[in-house]
C-alpha cells in the first residue's frame, strides 16, 4: 500500500489565500467534528489541514487511526497549505457574519477575515501529520445510496458495544453471505443484523469501529452514490466531496448465526407507539439502574414490576398474542433502544422458548432483525 500524498506534493507551502463560502466551510468543519480528537496528545490531531488548489478546498482530519477529507468548492488567489485549530475555527465560522470567508497565511500567522472582523491565528507543521493510506480503485468491495447506508447503520448500531478490552463487538461486521450482505452488532446481550441487497462488487468480511459508523452517520446529509474500498487493514468510503480511510478493527467477530431460533413458540404484534408508551410508563417503578421488568405472555398479555422501596405496577400489553404462555424479564433499555427506531406501524415480537432470545422485527422492515436475551424468572 502506497502511504505517500500526492495532494501535497507540489503546492506552495508558503503561500495561501482563498475566499470561500461561509455556509459551505461550516459544513466541512462541522463534519470533521466526529474525527477531531478534542483531548488529542499530539496538537496536530487537534487541527485541521486546509489545501487549496485549482479553486478547490480540501479540509482533511486526522486522529491517528482515521481520516476525513472533505472538498468544496472556493476561489483561490494563492494555493497552499495551511493547519488550524479545527474547533476554534468552526466555533468562529459558526458565529462570523457575513456570507463569504477568507484565509490568508502571512509569516506563519493564519488570517482569518469576516464581515466585520479579522482572527489571527496560529498554524502548526502539516507536514507531521500521518500520510494518507492510498487505496487502490480496484479494491472496491460494494456500493450503495447514502440513506440506504444511513439506514443501515442507524437501525445495527443499537446493538454496539463501547468497551476497550472487546474491540471486536466495538462497531460494526460487515460480510457477504449468499449474495446479500449483513451488517451485524452485538454487545453480548443483545444483537442487530440488517440483510441487505445493496450492489456487491467482491466478497469480504470485516469489522468498522464504532467511531467510523458515527463519522459517517454524521457526514451523510444527501442521498448521492458511496463507494466501499477495503486493502489490508484499511476500509474506504468514497463520495461525491468526501473520502473517509480508517483502520479496521482486528479480531473475529462471534459466529451471530447460532443464536438465530429455528422455532417459534409465540409471537406478540403490537403497535410501536402503544407498547413503547407502556414500557415507558411501567418502567417507572423499576430499579432505577437495571430497569427490568416482567412480562407475561398469554391471551391477555401483561407486563409488571416491582421496587421495594415504592412498591409495584401492572399494565395491559398492547396487541395480540397468539402461543405458549410463558413469564420472562426484559432489559427495558434494550427493547426500548430497538422500539425508538421507529415512529409508527407494527413489531412483532417473537418468543421461542425457555431461556432463548427473543426476536423483534418492524412488520416494514423484516430484513432487519433485533434479538434480545430474555432474563430468566
Amino acid at each position: 500500500m502506497n502511504l505517500m500524498n500526492p495532494q501535497s506534493e507540489h503546492i506552495n507551502t508558503n503561500t495561501f489565500k482563498i475566499k470561500v463560502a461561509k455556509h459551505d466551510i461550516i459544513e466541512a468543519l462541522r463534519c470533521q467534528q466526529s474525527v477531531i480528537d478534542k483531548k488529542a496528545i499530539r496538537p496536530i490531531f487537534s487541527h485541521v489541514k486546509l489545501t487549496a488548489q485549482d479553486d478547490k478546498l480540501s479540509v482533511e482530519g486526522h486522529d491517528g487511526t482515521m481520516v476525513l477529507i472533505y472538498e468544496l468548492d472556493c476561489t483561490v488567489e494563492k494555493s497552499g497549505i495551511i493547519t488550524v485549530p479545527a474547533q476554534l475555527l468552526y466555533n468562529l465560522v459558526r458565529k462570523a457574519n457575513g456570507e463569504f470567508v477568507l484565509f490568508e497565511l502571512n509569516d506563519d500567522i493564519v488570517e482569518v477575515k469576516y464581515g466585520s472582523g479579522i482572527f489571527k491565528l496560529n498554524t502548526l507543521e502539516h507536514s507531521t501529520l500521518p500520510n494518507i493510506p492510498t487505496i487502490k480503485e480496484d479494491a472496491c468491495i460494494f456500493e450503495s445510496k447514502f440513506f440506504d447506508l444511513l439506514q443501515y447503520f442507524k437501525m445495527v448500531k443499537i446493538g454496539m458495544l463501547n468497551d476497550e478490552i472487546k474491540t471486536c463487538f466495538n462497531g460494526i461486521y460487515i460480510e457477504t453471505k449468499n449474495e446479500a450482505i449483513n451488517f451485524v452488532s452485538t454487545d453480548a446481550h443483545r444483537l442487530a443484523m440488517y440483510k441487505t441487497n445493496i450492489k456487491i462488487i467482491s466478497e469480504f468480511n470485516l469489522i468498522i469501529s464504532k467511531k467510523t459508523v458515527e463519522t459517517l452517520c454524521n457526514i451523510i446529509t444527501t442521498n448521492d452514490e458511496i463507494k466501499c474500498y477495503k486493502e489490508d487493514n484499511q476500509i474506504k468510503f468514497k463520495a461525491k466531496n468526501f473520502t473517509l480511510i480508517s483502520r479496521l478493527i482486528s479480531g473475529t467477530f462471534p459466529d451471530y448465526t447460532s443464536i438465530i431460533p429455528k422455532t417459534v413458540e409465540g409471537i406478540l404484534e403490537s403497535d410501536v407507539s402503544e407498547l413503547k408508551n407502556c414500557l415507558e410508563r411501567i418502567s417507572i417503578l423499576s430499579s432505577q439502574i437495571s430497569k427490568i421488568v416482567y412480562v407475561e405472555l398469554q391471551e391477555k398479555a401483561k407486563i409488571t414490576s416491582n421496587n421495594v422501596a415504592y412498591g409495584s405496577g401492572e399494565e395491559i400489553l398492547p396487541g395480540h398474542y397468539q402461543g405458549t404462555n410463558v413469564t420472562f424479564g426484559i432489559d427495558c433499555n434494550i427493547w426500548m433502544d430497538f422500539l425508538r427506531l421507529f415512529d409508527s406501524g407494527l413489531v412483532r415480537i417473537a418468543y421461542h422458548g425457555n431461556s432463548k432470545p427473543i426476536v423483534m422485527q418492524h412488520t416494514d422492515f423484516m430484513q432487519f432483525t433485533y434479538i434480545a436475551m430474555p432474563i430468566t424468572v
